[in-house]
């Protein structure tokens, strides 16, 4: 079954699911049930709800360009030693040992990247002090979370390999609201930035 397009919208307008789901006056777990619905109120309501036309909902927009796969393969030679590289991974764990070069760490999907983040997070509010972490999510997608003691926010920039930027920002005083009258929403703030990086990169 087609899904709506409702996760694109919410990206392309820097809404979260959080913010989206008090828009339509639910939970934001029942969020993904409403990307399978066809009842067309329902879908109309939406659409009304974010500004967009129906057809935005239940259409994708084709891509003009497609951005071609990168193939790796290839030996490098370093202190005397040969490596052969067939993937991106083992291309950034060879990066890994050469020195002299700005080492970004690596992170992948799933729960290294929320332990990462949330590692984070809990720091930067526990000590309530200006920080941030840089991470590569592959070889040329990088990221940067920031807080910023004073505004009490996150910032999130994320680099894609085609050299676009996406950048958005989380006020923790808004979510210590959320968590006041939902007491299920403690980890909302780590899981919208979750979201936005894997729907960025994915």
């Amino acid at each position: 079954m087609m899904k709506l397009q409702i996760e694109k919208i919410l990206h392309e307008k820097k809404i979260s699911k959080t913010i989206f789901a008090q828009m339509m006056g639910i939970k934001k777990q029942n969020v993904n049930l409403l990307l399978e619905t066809r009842k067309i109120d329902k879908i109309q309501e939406i659409a009304n709800i974010l500004r967009v036309d129906i057809n935005d909902l239940l259409f994708e927009k084709k891509l003009e360009t497609i951005i071609p796969t990168i193939t790796i393969n290839g030996f490098v030679e370093v202190d005397s030693e040969i490596y052969r590289i067939k993937s991106r991974e083992q291309y950034v764990s060879l990066m890994d040992k050469i020195d002299g070069i700005v080492h970004i760490p690596s992170c992948t999907k799933g729960e290294n990247l929320r332990d990462t983040i949330q590692s984070f997070y809990s720091k930067s509010v526990k000590e309530n002090q200006n920080g941030a972490i840089m991470m590569r999510y592959g070889i040329d997608e990088i990221f940067t979370l920031s807080y910023d003691a004073k505004s009490k926010r996150f910032a999130l920039t994320l680099c894609k390999d085609d050299g676009i930027t996406e950048h958005t920002t989380y006020d923790l005083e808004h979510y210590d609201y959320i968590e006041k009258i939902d007491t299920s929403a403690k980890q909302t703030l780590v899981d919208d930035i979750m979201d936005f990086i894997e729907y960025v990169y994915e």
